[in-house]
């Protein structure tokens, strides 16, 4: 499980949301030597402008270990 912040402005009129949303998404992580890959997916749920939807993301790290 992988935890994230997702940033997105609220566009909408009215009452306005956060725009700073913890969410957790699942992915595979891949270590070669001390270069990680990560190839992670995370849910979007529905909203009044989009329909909900799986969003695939790659991240590129260096491991501690």
């Amino acid at each position: 499980m992988l935890p994230a912040l997702r940033i997105k402005e609220d566009h909408s009129p009215g009452t306005k949301n956060s725009p700073i949303i913890p969410n957790l998404g699942a992915g595979l992580t891949i270590v070669y030597k001390k270069i990680a890959l990560q190839i992670h997916v995370y849910y979007n749920t529905k909203t009044s402008a989009e329909n909900g939807a799986w969003k695939v993301g790659l991240g590129l790290g260096y491991s501690l270990k």
